[in-house]
């Protein structure tokens, strides 16, 4: 009826018609008309809601509604507000402002209060809510300060002095601030920002999963009581896989052997539990080291071919795309690994395509 009206008032045909005046015949034809285009609407669009919405989600084997599939929700910290309610942080932290709401959200608020007891630096309404100098002062920090912009002015790429120059400005800026806790998306951590913290001595990772780095300030009586207890077992951890992972990357960045072997230990461990890309990369660091090379070899190796024995079965599981991109890494690292034998090269490079192409195909499966 509307549209009808909309065509007639458009072309001027007719000025005014109702429902009244509409013959029975006229009628019909329009429900039958509409009736048709939306069987055909909903002949496209029920199979491609069925297929990104309610079939095996490859992204994430744990957050898979439609809410989660619709709202691209799964990257969120979930696991990392579970880390932070279990040990009970307070305090002020650094967090991605499209994060904040998230974060202030999965937190256990005063009952009288309403108060968070790890409070923001900045959340998702940004200017809205903020002082104009509160968001100024996040972006300058987030951008990395002067020394991204002396290099900027200079036309030249950061080098490893600029790095600590920003961490040493990110340092002082938080220690204005009584930061002690830096929570950062994946998307965020081959930022100047992160590799600046990276290049701190009092800053360390106490937590890490599949979407999510929390680091302390280990100066702080907080920040090192977290990071000790990542050794010693008193930091609580949301599931297996983060704690492995978290302690598997602390113990292989320690100048001890002992430290080394365990933290190789604990790679394998994360890896057998959930191989993705973070887990592998761990595996990847641990290689560095001689003793390991053989063993993480073998490692991938065996997981390629385990890869192809359950790949029906795979597919047909959430979080299928994480064991794809674990099996690239994989397929890439014995590559690099067997640079004088052309076969094998040939082998891996078509392994490699094959799973990059299918994690691409199943990405585009996924979007309308």
């Amino acid at each position: 009826e509307q549209i009808i009206r909309a065509i007639a008032v458009k072309l001027a045909a007719v000025a005014k018609i109702t429902q009244e005046q509409l013959a029975l015949p006229v009628k019909k034809a329009a429900v039958l008309v509409m009736a048709m285009a939306l069987a055909a609407y909903a002949g496209y669009v029920l199979p491609k809601y069925d297929r990104i919405y309610l079939q095996p989600w490859g992204e994430d084997p744990n957050y898979t509604s439609v809410f989660m599939r619709m709202t691209a929700s799964y990257v969120k910290p979930f696991d990392a507000c579970k880390f932070i309610r279990d040990n009970r942080l307070s305090g002020k932290m650094f967090n991605y402002w499209t994060e904040g709401g998230f974060i202030a959200y999965g937190q256990d608020p005063d009952p009288n209060t309403g108060k968070t007891p790890l409070q923001l630096f900045m959340d998702g309404r940004a200017q809205a809510a903020y002082e104009p100098g509160a968001y100024t002062r996040w972006m300058n920090i987030m951008a990395g300060g002067p020394p991204v912009r002396n290099a900027q002015l200079a036309g030249r790429n950061l080098t490893a002095s600029d790095y600590k120059a920003i961490g040493d400005f990110i340092n002082s800026e938080f220690k204005a601030e009584d930061v002690w806790v830096v929570l950062m998306p994946i998307n965020q951590y081959n930022t100047p920002f992160m590799r600046g913290i990276e290049m701190l001595d009092n800053w360390r990772p106490a937590y890490l999963d599949e979407q999510q780095r929390l680091y302390v300030n280990v100066d702080s009586p907080q920040g090192k009581k977290l990071y000790d207890g990542v050794f010693d077992g008193n930091t609580v951890f949301p599931n297996k896989f983060s704690e492995c992972l978290t302690r598997s990357h602390n113990m292989l960045r320690i100048n001890d052997p002992n430290s080394i072997i365990a933290g190789f230990e604990l790679a394998k461990k994360a890896f057998n539990l959930m191989p993705s890309q973070t887990s592998a990369m761990e595996l990847i660091v641990a290689s560095r080291y001689p003793p390991f090379a053989a063993q993480i070899n073998a490692i991938f190796e065996n997981y390629l071919q385990e890869f192809e024995n359950n790949r029906k079965q795979w597919e047909q599981k959430d979080g299928y795309a994480l064991k794809l991109t674990a099996g690239v890494i994989a397929a890439e690292h014995l590559k690099a690994m067997n640079k004088d034998k052309p076969e094998l090269i040939n082998r891996y490079s078509k392994i490699s395509k094959d799973y990059s192409d299918e994690r691409s195909k199943l990405l585009e499966k996924a979007r309308w």
